[in-house]
């Protein structure tokens, strides 16, 4: 069975066709009528009153909204104008209370021209044209309206785009504008490129030949620049300086205090890497970073795997000599 309102299928219909949802509707509608609360033209609940009107006077009585009563009836007690918020203040005072640790406003003290030590002399200003008594010398509107009404007025300026090829007058508002188009800017540079002098000059490391623009090209890839002498030296003093807060020269005098020796076991560093010299390590305190002095390979990794521990270090001293063979079978090489 189909509803005649919604055109719904539904088991049972009420009357006049409809099912029970449209024809709640329809008497709601039918009975609309003038509400005695609030005088609107809506459909009537009960005794005259519409839903809401209706549902006032069973909690209050009437059919008006009573006013609710303040939470803090008393008055602040610094303004005594307003209701109480917090602390006997109200919002405002509450929130300069928070702020500045009092509830009275603060007043912004006035420039007083008369108290400036050094007195400018007067001068006219250059929008509106009346004199007036300058703070500094820089100053040249008399107020922030005029500054910005003389800011704000962008009159356009004439000029000639300076791309030989284009050449043409156009206005705009930028006083370092160059040229009328992006276009136009784009093909100048090109062109500025082209007419540089390309030079052919031969790779200091792997002797071939290669063309450049730049005055200062000496290498022909960034491979071979890698492997020149002033990059390596660039690079050493980058890493101790980034690691280690150190200079090549604090280095370089820690390497002769040791005789470029160990600090524990007193030997030259013997471990290249990368074809690289031999060189000994910076060991540092992982916790303040200081430095400590300089240790070969080996050193520096075994204080690294006992992870700076010197109850490890004795531990693993004790377990040594229990592990050693009675003296007399010791046999001592030379």
């Amino acid at each position: 069975m189909k509803c005649k309102e919604c055109r719904g299928d539904v088991d049972e219909l009420c009357s006049l066709g409809m099912c029970a949802r449209c024809y709640g509707k329809d008497l709601e509608q039918r009975k609309a009528a003038i509400c005695l609360g609030c005088g609107e033209y809506k459909p009537i609940r009960s005794r005259g009153y519409c839903r809401k009107c209706y549902s006032r006077v069973q909690r209050y009585g009437t059919p008006e909204l009573p006013e609710r009563p303040l939470v803090n009836a008393a008055l602040c007690s610094y303004c005594h104008e307003k209701p109480a918020y917090a602390k006997a203040l109200c919002k405002s005072c509450y929130g300069r209370f928070l702020k500045t640790g009092s509830a009275k406003k603060v007043e912004k003290k006035k420039l007083n021209v008369n108290t400036i030590k050094y007195k400018l002399e007067k001068i006219d200003c250059v929008s509106c044209g009346t004199l007036f008594q300058p703070l500094r010398k820089t100053q040249k509107h008399c107020s922030r309206k005029c500054y910005d009404h003389d800011h704000r007025r962008q009159q356009p300026i004439q000029k000639i785009c300076e791309n030989q090829d284009c050449g043409k007058a156009f206005e705009t508002t930028k006083k370092r504008q160059r040229f009328c188009t992006e276009y136009c800017k784009i093909a100048y540079f090109n062109a500025a490129r082209k007419k540089r002098n390309k030079e052919v000059r031969v790779c200091e490391i792997c002797k071939r030949h290669f063309t450049t623009v730049s005055y200062h090209g000496k290498y022909c890839s960034y491979e071979c620049q890698r492997k020149s002498e002033p990059f390596k030296v660039g690079k050493r003093k980058h890493e101790l300086s980034k690691k280690f807060n150190l200079t090549v020269e604090e280095y370089e005098k820690m390497l002769e205090a040791q005789e470029g020796k160990c600090a524990i076991c007193g030997e030259k560093e013997t471990m290249t890497r990368n074809g690289k010299e031999p060189r000994l390590s910076v060991d540092h305190d992982h916790k303040t970073g200081k430095v400590r002095g300089l240790l070969c390979n080996s050193c520096n990794n075994g204080l690294g795997r006992f992870k700076d521990d010197t109850d490890l270090i004795k531990k693993a001293i004790a377990y040594l000599t229990k592990s050693l063979p009675a003296e007399s079978h010791i046999v001592v090489l030379s």
